[in-house]
């Protein structure tokens, strides 16, 4: 058990009001509604996903966008390496970053309003996420990978199959469009960019090998996209460095969050 893993399981030895949050990626290794039960016989007392901030951050966003008509970039910070890396490598483009928020941020924030005394603990396919974004907000107190929260399972021998019908479900403020948002273009379609703001050029990519070469045109000022919906993984979320399924296709891995938004929006 590493030093996160500890920590939580002392915050359910002290009986600690813990509420569970996941990342939208979380279908590439859990089931649904199973996880919510299981989350709970681990010590949960609440159980939701962040996708309320996913709309949160496309709602701040396309405000920033609309009143900055004269910007010649927008990046998203929705990615935390992505964020890093324009600090650290490319610091000529920080004036293009977008609002510097999170789904997860905006969600932790948002649910401390209504639950000021639970534990907050975000469950994610990003170790970024605990480097960069975790001490930001005292109210965020704890994040897990996939990977370890699956380890803690098994630890405490909590199957899947014992929670299949569990009759348990998230949380409030669940919503339907950005169960996308781990996807390659979730940010830009459900934020409706190419509705909403027809003039300008979207881009949308992920891998690092790939976006390098388009940062270094736009510290040149040459590149021909306005908008970039990116990040660092392959993929988008679903590729995390910290997803127990690694050798699932990516193209499963889509499939995945597309099935699981189906499963809502029919």
């Amino acid at each position: 058990m590493n030093q996160s893993q500890q920590e939580f399981l002392k915050m359910v030895e002290r009986v600690d009001k813990i509420a569970m949050l996941f990342a939208p990626s979380f279908i590439i290794d859990f089931d649904y509604p199973a996880i919510v039960g299981m989350s709970k016989a681990l010590g949960a007392g609440l159980v939701s996903e962040i996708t309320y901030g996913c709309h949160l951050v496309n709602t701040h966003y396309n405000h920033y966008i609309k009143t900055h008509k004269n910007q010649k970039y927008f990046i998203n910070t929705t990615c935390p390496t992505i964020v890093n890396l324009i600090r650290t490598q490319f610091p000529e483009l920080q004036k293009y970053l977008l609002p510097d928020i999170s789904c997860a941020l905006s969600f932790i924030d948002f649910y401390n309003l209504l639950h000021p005394d639970y534990k907050l603990v975000f469950i994610s396919p990003c170790v970024a996420k605990r480097s960069f974004e975790t001490p930001r907000l005292p109210e965020w107190s704890l994040t897990l990978t996939f990977s370890e929260l699956r380890e803690l399972f098994l630890a405490k021998n909590i199957k899947t199959e014992d929670y299949q019908n569990s009759a348990e479900q998230w949380d409030k403020f669940s919503r339907i469009d950005t169960k996308l948002y781990p996807l390659d273009g979730g940010l830009s379609a459900t934020a409706r960019w190419q509705e909403f703001f027809p003039d300008l050029q979207i881009f949308i990519g992920s891998g690092l090998k790939s976006l390098l070469p388009i940062f270094m045109q736009m510290k040149q000022g040459t590149y021909d996209k306005n908008l970039l919906d990116v990040c660092a993984c392959e993929g988008a979320c679903v590729g995390g460095p910290c997803v127990f399924n690694k050798d699932l296709p990516l193209a499963e891995k889509r499939q995945k969050v597309i099935n699981y938004y189906k499963r809502f929006a029919e």
